[in-house]
Order: structure tokens, then C-alpha cells, then sequence
């Protein structure tokens, strides 16, 4: 019915059909199959709220978008935060990096082995085992909308410091949980 969603997956396919086959899709497990069932399910419901007006900005930037992004998330974070807060990045995104690197202690957290120990803007990528003690120092954790896919967003609800999940992936299960999310470019 025109509207589109999308969502962000280490594990892509293609699926074509009704929503009623996508609530039939098996979301349980952390294998693949179950990583592209739940990014076709996340699809499907960010679709589903953009279609009801529920949320907007289900499909990602383009050209500069990223990067304009990044400067609105790094004016958000001086305009309410002093210089020197602790910035827990969950998911390596460069263009937010790069934005906040200079005024922040910024730690970047990362599953992807082909980030982990990469240096971006002069931050080190660290792996998820050092998860724990970046949200235990942090002030602001900044929460790929991803760990909605990748079965790991439960560690990242009700944390003690201030929360907020980024991008298109989260849109709808941002609105629909009254979680605060952050993705100023998306279309």
C-alpha cells in the first residue's frame, strides 16, 4: 500500500507475500534464518506504522543524509550535555563517530569482528565483551536500532544512564514501546 520500511541485518533476504505469512516467519534463534526473519518482520512492522502514521522515517538516508545526521546528533548531545560526558556508541557507525569524537569520552562497541580493533576518528572499536563496563561508565548510550534484529536489544532497555536506539531498523518499535530514538535524516 506504498509505504516501505526497512531494516538493518547481517543476515539480508528477500520475502515477498502477506503480513499474515510474515507473523508466521520464526523469530526465535540466533542462527541466520532467524536474523533474516526478524529483519523481515522489523521491516514489515516499520512499514505497517509508517502505513497507520504511527512513526516515520522507516527507510534510510541517502548521499549526505549519514553525515547530517551525525552533526544533528553531536548538536543534540552538546545542547544537553557538558563536554566530556561518557558516550556508550552500541554499533560502529563512522559518520557518528567522527562527530563525536572531539569533546566526548566516546567508547564504540561493535559485533562485527571486521570493526573490532579498527581504529575510526582515533577511537578503537571494541568487541561486545566489553559491552557491560561501557554502559556501567557511560552517561549517554547512543543504541544501534539493530539490536532489534540481532536479538540483543533486551541488554539495552532500562539502562541506569540516559537511552537513546538510532536509526530506521528501531522506527516503529520505537513508537509502538515509547522508546526515544534518534534518526533526523531518514525518509
Amino acid at each position: 500500500m506504498e509505504s516501505a520500511g526497512q531494516a538493518f541485518t547481517s543476515a539480508p533476504g528477500d520475502f515477498e507475500g502477506e503480513l499474515a505469512g510474515v507473523l508466521d516467519l520464526d523469530l526465535s534463534g540466533t542462527d541466520a534464518a532467524a536474523v533474516r526473519n526478524r529483519g523481515i518482520f522489523v521491516a514489515s512492522v516499520n512499514a505497517l506504522c509508517r502505513h497507520l502514521g504511527i512513526t516515520g522515517g522507516t527507510v534510510h538516508c541517502r548521499d549526505e543524509g549519514p553525515r547530517e545526521c551525525a552533526d544533528d546528533l553531536a548538536r543534540a548531545v552538546k545542547a544537553g550535555s557538558p563536554n566530556g560526558c561518557r558516550i556508550a556508541l552500541i554499533g560502529c557507525q563512522p559518520r557518528m563517530i567522527e562527530a563525536l569524537s572531539d569533546g566526548y569520552h566516546l567508547r564504540v562497541i561493535d559485533l562485527d569482528p571486521d570493526n573490532i580493533g579498527k581504529p575510526f576518528s582515533g577511537i578503537t572499536v571494541e568487541g561486545e565483551e566489553m559491552t557491560d563496563d561501557a554502559l556501567e561508565t557511560c552517561d549517554i548510550a547512543l543504541v544501534t536500532g539493530t539490536t532489534l534484529v540481532n536479538g540483543t536489544i533486551d541488554r539495552f532497555l532500562n539502562l541506569k544512564c540516559h537511552t537513546v536506539f538510532y536509526g530506521t531498523t528501531i522506527a516503529g518499535a520505537a513508537a509502538l514501546m515509547g522508546l526515544r530514538r534518534f534518526c533526523t535524516r531518514s525518509l
